[in-house]
């Protein structure tokens, strides 16, 4: 076992040797000793034993609370940069489809011969350009999600969670 461990064997078999010493005949035979001495021996062991199978359940429990923890702050910490994300996302489709709206309002009052407007070919363009970029922008945003789940599928596959 190394230096792990070295001097709470020492006290355990210290421990052992004061119980065992009103179990014990005061004697001089050799043998006798002998037969004491791997008794105490192997009372420190199971002794040491049970020590350590404590302390590992103690530790596995630690453990185990300080993962939690830590799982439930990286879930946290994902549930506000996805909050974010989507904030975000929504801000610049709002904007864009705004702007959509706003130029097909223009044409419309065009075609009505409400708007002075002689340029329509460049609200025409503009409308086209936003719908596409509109379009790849939404596109972009499910194919993400589309891979995100399917990564999730596979990690949960493996047990992980993290």
């Amino acid at each position: 076992m190394g230096e792990w461990g070295k001097d709470t064997k020492a006290i355990l078999k210290e421990y052992a040797r004061d119980k065992l010493k009103s179990v014990f005949v005061q004697t001089d035979d050799t043998n006798e000793l002998e037969k004491q001495e791997v008794a105490v021996e192997a009372f420190a062991v199971k002794l040491f034993d049970d020590v350590k199978r404590d302390i590992i359940g103690l530790e596995n429990r630690r453990i185990v609370v300080e993962s939690e923890k830590i799982i439930k702050e990286r879930q946290k910490s994902r549930q506000v940069s996805k909050v974010k994300l989507l904030l975000i996302e929504g801000i610049i489709l709002g904007f864009v489809v705004g702007l959509i709206v706003n130029q097909f309002t223009e044409f419309i009052g065009f075609l009505k011969g409400q708007s002075n407007s002689t340029n329509v070919s460049a609200t025409l363009w503009v409308i086209f350009g936003l719908l596409i970029f509109a379009i790849i922008f939404v596109f972009v945003l499910y194919l993400n999600k589309v891979e995100e789940y399917f990564y999730k599928k596979e990690v949960s596959k493996n047990g992980s969670q993290i």
